[in-house]
């Protein structure tokens, strides 16, 4: 598609849409990410009723057949005059921008894989060997020349200084099966073009993740699919990842198909506060150098999603603050561990008899009491005997990152307890080691402890080796090693403020 009518921001594209019933209207579609807009006019009224999405199919001047789905009616009908002509006009807000040289279907599962690429990915899958410069191309030109005259039939003058660049060839990186599909990992280089020319010849590479699908799935799911392993991308690289590009591969009348999509509100990383790009020798495990580690860690922790789905979106929503650091980060940095399941929780002893008699009456003499918030509170409590705190919670996932470590994490109770006291006054306002207010950089390192000590257990438990990645060394790229090289100084810390505190008060 010529480069003035792609589907590109600051695009203006039209051509003629179906409304249903058999009508279609003429549509402009002005590609401007979350300012996107389909703009439909006729010189016959018609109605769009607001309320719910829309998925219009359309045939752009070009011939370009695009789905425009998931659109909210900004201006359900307008009426204007010009030159003495009315005409009508609705506006939407689309989601999504589907084209290529079919229609989507929206009712039938017909998406066998989606490939996309990430802003991160060559620093994600940094194969450092793909591509390359021939050091010295002289014993090797002749020999390249000829195989090319032999193809092109003609001479090609050559001189003392040639020069080769060259992809090397190996176009997968993983291949791994998984819950939601097999999801490939692959260079996709692309010589310049014309392959000839005395300004400019160079190979672009872009490394591309693709999900095939066990069976045909709807956008939707599929796109769950992709977010799924969004966060896995993200979480390894170290900040958020943008998705730059996605492409859908359909199956109809057993025929493959490629459609492109515009997501105009695509999931991205803020601006404001934005984490360092990712190092390579800093990304927590590597499709390229640690390949049976990756497939094994990303298999295990995509199976493990479904049960802790809700827990690592929370993550994901305080992860993705990247330098942002509010106090509400902290608490939910906290939260997230009792959302976890049971299953990954400690183990708590039984309740003695006397215990469970004495919650007995108590639960039926509040549940007696009218309705208010502290018998709720009560109950609550009382409910929540017999099970693990989040202290002992946080403790637990905690204590497997410092075991998998080489050397244990210093005073790693005195840390996670003062996380959970940190996050408890600023929920419940209950009291405090130290004030937290005075020292805010001790409450921007137990929000990045807390996250790191939460992503890092899941990890470990889904095969990542925590000590082979910690021994490479640091240039400070991930929040992970900035909290494990913190992680001494304020424990130190810590604990001084815990002292001092406690001596102001006995003055007091």
């Amino acid at each position: 598609m010529p480069k003035d009518e792609a589907i590109v921001a600051g695009a203006k594209l039209g051509g003629y849409f179906g409304i249903g019933e058999g009508r279609t209207v003429l549509g402009d579609l002005l590609i401007g990410g979350s300012d996107t807009l389909l703009y439909l006019h006729d010189s016959e009224p018609f109605f769009i009723t607001p309320g719910q999405p829309y998925a219009l199919r359309g045939v752009l001047h070009n011939r370009t057949k695009v789905t425009v789905i998931g659109s909210s009616v900004r201006s359900s009908m307008g009426s204007a005059r010009r030159l003495d002509e009315q005409f009508y006009f609705t506006e939407l807000l689309p989601a999504f921008v589907v084209s290529g040289d079919h229609h989507l279907e929206m009712e039938t599962p017909t998406i066998s894989r989606i490939c996309f690429h990430v802003d991160d990915a060559e620093e994600i899958f940094y194969d450092f060997d793909a591509l390359g410069h021939v050091i010295d191309a002289r014993p090797i030109i002749d020999q390249v020349i000829k195989e090319n005259e032999r193809l092109i039939d003609r001479t090609i003058a050559t001189g003392p200084a040639p020069e080769i660049v060259y992809f090397a060839g190996r176009i997968e990186l993983a291949n791994i099966e998984t819950v939601i599909g097999r999801v490939r990992i692959f260079h996709s280089p692309l010589p310049s073009a014309p392959l000839s020319s005395p300004r400019f010849v160079a190979i672009k590479n872009r490394t591309l993740v693709e999900i095939e699908f066990p069976e045909p799935q709807l956008l939707q799911p599929a796109l769950d699919r992709l977010l799924s392993l969004r966060r896995f991308l993200g979480l390894i690289a170290g900040r958020p990842q943008n998705i730059d590009a996605l492409w859908l591969h359909t199956v109809e009348d057993d025929q493959p198909r490629k459609l492109e999509v515009y997501w105009t509100r695509r999931p991205s990383r803020a601006t404001l506060g934005e984490e360092r790009p990712p190092h390579a020798s800093e990304i927590l495990v590597s499709a390229v150098h640690e390949h049976d580690e990756f497939c094994i860690t990303l298999q295990r922790w995509l199976a493990a999603e479904p049960e802790q789905l809700e827990a690592r979106i929370r993550f994901a929503d305080s992860f993705d603050q990247q330098c942002r650091f509010p106090i509400d980060r902290l608490v939910g940095s906290a939260n997230m561990f009792d959302i976890l399941p049971s299953s990954l929780a400690p183990a708590v002893p039984a309740l003695a008899e006397k215990v469970v008699a004495a919650a007995d009456v108590a639960r039926k003499a509040f549940k007696a009491l009218p309705d208010s918030p502290d018998r709720q509170s009560i109950l609550g409590a009382l409910g929540r005997l017999g099970r693990p705190t989040l202290r002992s919670k946080v403790r637990y996932r905690a204590g497997i990152v410092s075991a998998a470590l080489s050397t244990p994490l210093t005073d790693l109770d005195l840390v996670t307890d003062e996380a959970i006291k940190c996050r408890n006054f600023y929920v419940h306002g209950s009291e405090g080691s130290f004030s937290y207010a005075e020292h805010p950089d001790v409450r921007v390192f137990l929000t990045g402890a807390l996250e790191c000590l939460f992503a890092a257990s899941a990890l470990i438990e889904a095969g990542w080796d925590i000590a082979r990645w910690h021994a490479n060394g640091s240039v400070m790229a991930h929040p992970f090693n900035r909290v494990l090289h913190e992680w001494d100084h304020y424990a130190a810390r810590i604990r001084t403020l815990r002292e001092e505190a406690k001596v102001s008060q006995n003055g007091a």
